[in-house]
């Protein structure tokens, strides 16, 4: 999967600072070009020839020129080649269509704050239509707070197609920012409840789970294999919600991307992202590649 055009969105607000950092970091590994993107607001209906309007709009474009110029040192530290564009409009549909326009490989935006209702009206909608990889950064903390490099991923599976695939799109993105990779499944411990908790073989549980993590390991080593990732470290953990137990095990990795792929297919899957998905890019402390379906298939790996 070849990624030469970068499309970062930007709000000018403090934490497009990182945002930018991760892609000028990212750029400068895969060689590929940035475009920093602005949706500007659109003015209210009926006002947009007023002289209140027109003041507003001169001073929010002064504004966004000096942000720009701020933003665009660390593209310049690091020489990697880009350009601004701003249009006004809505957020998702203007993100999509500039991934049309532009001929855009990687699309990067912020998380929004976890919680943040933003999230749920642009970056969950755009996760769910856009047909390119898009990476969610972590907007919480201040900004300059985390130092951004990407020498381990973290590769999540179920063991389904998609999965083989994204382990594909994984193994060449490693490949190009000389990075390692770990891959790992989360399942949910056997338990034995009610009766079944006094009875003699409540003892042997932590038997059936060692067995279970050995079990799960070798899955993951075939698999992994299997798409030639000869390298990648295994790791099976525990946990009743999935996206919990992947944020934590990230943190634990010293990981510094979790990628991912989308889940469904044809229509479905521009209707339902996957509730683990949705809410790891929500909570990761870690910057989220998620591949979707339809780049999958166009680049071969499905």
């Amino acid at each position: 999967m070849n990624i030469n055009h970068i499309l970062t969105c930007i709000d000018m607000s403090p934490a497009a600072r990182r945002l930018v950092e991760v892609s000028a970091l990212m750029a400068e590994r895969l060689g590929a070009k940035v475009t920093l993107f602005h949706v500007e607001p659109r003015p209210p209906a009926g006002v947009g020839e007023t002289a209140g309007w027109k003041a507003f709009a001169e001073s929010y474009a002064e504004a966004r020129e000096r942000a720009a110029s701020e933003l665009t040192d660390t593209l310049d530290a690091r020489g990697v080649s880009y350009d601004l564009a701003s249009v006004a409009g809505t957020p998702r549909r203007a993100i999509l269509d500039a991934i049309q326009a532009r001929d855009v490989d990687l699309l990067i935006l912020g998380s929004g704050g976890q919680g943040d209702a933003t999230f749920g009206s642009t970056v969950s909608r755009v996760l769910r239509l856009a047909d390119v990889p898009v990476m969610v950064v972590p907007s919480r903390g201040e900004p300059g707070e985390m130092a951004w490099t990407f020498n381990r991923i973290l590769a999540p599976t179920d063991f389904q197609e998609t999965s083989d695939a994204g382990l594909r799109a994984v193994r060449d993105l490693a490949r190009r920012v000389s990075a390692g990779v770990s891959v790992a499944t989360v399942v949910q411990w056997p338990r034995r409840t009610g009766l079944l908790a006094v009875q003699d073989g409540a003892a042997e549980l932590p038997r059936e789970i060692s067995t279970l993590v050995e079990q799960a390991k070798t899955a993951l080593v075939e698999q992994a294999r299997g798409v030639g990732l000869t390298t990648a470290l295994p790791h099976v953990v525990g946990g009743v919600r999935t996206s919990e137990a992947l944020a934590g095990l990230a943190g634990e990795l010293g990981a510094d991307l979790i990628a991912l792929p989308s889940l469904g297919k044809g229509a479905i899957a521009r209707i339902m992202l996957g509730s683990t998905t949705e809410r790891l890019v929500q909570i990761s402390p870690v910057p989220v590649l998620v591949f979707p379906r339809a780049a999958l298939e166009r680049h071969g790996d499905l």
